[in-house]
């Protein structure tokens, strides 16, 4: 195409120089009117030179039409190309407007996480101040079995001074049986005598006081076997209550196991699954870390392309559009200055043609270099809009890493703090667990001081049917004149013995009061125990909905990492679309530069012509001859 406009354009510099030259030929015709023969001589050159004037005009003109035609199809191609520039640079952004609302909500979502994470930290402090209470409480209940502790050796110390005492009464009860022995003798003595006496039957009166002692013996005979009938029951209802606190403790012993496997059993599941779920959280983040120090060595790369290709483009857009000017300009005055040249001429009409063609051709191109000027700037907002939502998207990923940190260090104290609380707990369940041994002891110890009180209670019976049987004898010896001594120390021991029996009895009511406090310190640590673990799983699903949303937050990221991906391509596309923009606009400045040489050799060929027509018109006649 370059090479046919040249040659159309030099064949028009031909024809307006061979009009250029007719011109002044023309003028020495007129003066030579008188010499017929050289008339005849240049009227068919003239007429030649007409014709070809004429077909050169024409064909000329089918040119300008044919480059006019095309600059029309250059000029629907760019607009179609910008009106394609326009819609992607809108879809993006939408894209990017889209980015921001995903971002507006991630932060929302942030937020409700750090006010979730906030309403745990709250409840592990209130977990915390659970725990502290139950250890307050575990003291209480170890300076009480520090008191059982005091108490059963108390008790000890007394069942020694009660198997002493005990002993002595074994003695003192040896010493009685040989003097029971003894008053046995006497009395059948006294019998044999008493039935001597019946058989003698001297007296009534002897009779009728040996009556009322019998009376009286079998009165007090009858009381003792009612006291005994009373204790008899108490003794039953004390075995009956007894084998209900056995049974009690051994539902209690099989519940509290089977509790203590469950709980052993749950804490272990969730161990595990905290393990695995910190070892794939690690695995994430470490995943989440290199893709960020990629994503930043890109955006890095990127932002030093974008800055290197903007300087280029500011250079050669600056560059570019003060030539065009000083062109424009240099054009314009060579046009005027043509234009004032051709209109002293006489074909006036061949000139304005050339003209008005000539300044198509300056308005095609003017309008063509202000469109390609209008797409620069377009596509240098377009770059501007595209870094300044880079750079959002840079800040807003700094803030999502930022939040991340945060959540991951939040994260890590929560782990801290279920940590410690497990430990608590696993101190709590070993206390408990020294709580239910020692409770187990203490039992055992009840039980045997029961198994002891039980004999002991016997033994009182026991006593007390041999001082009943005693009392009898004694009073049948004070009858007979007996000594009291031996009858009052029997009295003070059995008075000694009922003392400390009410002491025991009162000691087993202390000790089952402080079994009943005991096993309302286990269900309160139980309590306490499961309000911890319903803590834990709380933590647990807050833990969950954490990972849930960073999974969300990762697609996002991945999503946003496409998308910069697309953005970048379409940058590289419209850079592209602006690098064959500006070759279009360098062809058109091509074209422009040889326009403005035909202008100027068309004013360098007049001047000429215009000096030499007027000096010589041998030479005008030469030049002719010559272009035939």
């Amino acid at each position: 195409e370059m090479t046919q406009s040249e040659v159309m354009q030099s064949e028009m510099t031909q024809s307006e120089m061979t009009q250029t030259r007719l011109s002044p030929a023309e003028t020495v015709n007129n003066d030579r009117e008188e010499n017929e023969d050289a008339d005849l001589m240049y009227k068919p050159r003239y007429e030649r030179v007409v014709k070809e004037l004429q077909s050169t005009k024409k064909r000329l003109q089918k040119q300008h039409e044919e480059e006019m035609e095309q600059e029309l199809q250059t000029r629907k191609q760019i607009e179609k190309r910008l009106h394609e520039t326009v819609m992607e640079a809108e879809e993006q952004r939408r894209h990017l407007q889209a980015a921001k609302k995903k971002f507006q909500r991630l932060t929302t979502e942030f937020q409700d996480l750090t006010l979730n994470l906030q309403q745990q930290m709250s409840r592990n402090t209130e977990l915390e101040r659970k725990q502290r209470r139950s250890d307050n409480e575990l003291s209480i209940v170890h300076e009480d079995i520090k008191e059982e502790r005091d108490m059963k050796e108390k008790l000890q110390r007394e069942r020694d001074s009660l198997l002493s005492d005990k002993h002595s009464l074994e003695q003192s009860l040896h010493h009685e049986t040989l003097n029971k022995q003894k008053l046995l003798e006497k009395c059948d003595q006294l019998e044999e005598e008493i039935s001597d006496l019946l058989l003698m039957s001297k007296d009534n009166s002897q009779d009728v006081a040996l009556k009322k002692i019998k009376r009286e013996l079998e009165m007090k005979i009858e009381e003792q076997e009612e006291e005994l009938d009373d204790q008899a029951g108490q003794i039953q209802l004390l075995e009956q209550a007894k084998l209900r606190l056995e049974l009690n403790l051994d539902k209690m012993k099989q519940l509290h196991q089977k509790e203590m496997n469950e709980r052993e059993e749950e804490i272990e599941e969730i161990r595990c699954k905290t393990q695995n779920r910190l070892r794939q959280l690690e695995n994430q983040l470490e995943n989440e870390y290199e893709q960020k120090k990629m994503l930043q060595d890109a955006k890095i790369q990127l932002q030093k392309q974008l800055q290197v290709k903007s300087n280029m483009e500011l250079h050669t857009d600056r560059d570019s559009e003060k030539r065009l000017k000083r062109n424009l300009r240099r054009t314009k005055a060579l046009l005027n200055d043509a234009g004032a040249a051709l209109i002293k001429q006489k074909d006036i009409d061949t000139a304005k043609s050339q003209i008005v063609s000539l300044r198509n051709q300056l308005d095609d191109a003017e309008f063509s270099t202000s469109i390609a000027v209008k797409a620069k700037k377009r596509m240098e907002l377009e770059l501007q809009e595209l870094q300044q939502q880079l750079e959002d998207i840079t800040k807003a990923k700094q803030e999502a890493e930022s939040k991340t940190m945060l959540i991951l260090r939040e994260k890590a104290d929560i782990q801290s703090r279920l940590e410690d609380v497990e430990d608590d707990f696993n101190e709590v369940m070993k206390k408990y667990k020294a709580a239910v041994q020692q409770q187990s002891v203490d039992q055992i110890t009840l039980t045997d001081q029961i198994t002891q009180i039980e004999e002991l209670i016997y033994e009182r019976d026991r006593y007390k049917q041999q001082v009943s049987e005693l009392q009898t004898r004694v009073q049948l010896y004070d009858d007979t004149m007996v000594d009291r001594i031996h009858v009052e120390i029997l009295e003070t021991k059995v008075r000694d013995l009922e003392n400390r029996l009410e002491l025991e009895t009162t000691t087993r009511h202390r000790l089952e009061s402080q079994v009943y406090r005991a096993k309302e310190q286990i269900e309160r640590g139980t309590l306490e125990r499961e309000d911890l673990n319903s803590a834990r799983l709380s933590s647990e699903e807050a833990n969950k909905r954490a990972q849930k949303q960073l999974r969300d937050l990762r697609e996002e990221f991945r999503e946003s990492q496409k998308r910069e991906l697309e953005a970048s391509q379409r940058k590289k596309e419209l850079e592209s679309r602006v690098s064959v923009l500006e070759g279009e606009c360098r062809h058109h400045l091509s074209d422009l530069k040889l326009a403005l040489k035909r202008v100027t050799n068309l004013q360098t060929a007049l001047e000429r012509d215009v000096s030499n027509g007027s000096d010589d018109d041998d030479m005008v006649l030469d030049s002719d001859d010559d272009d035939d």
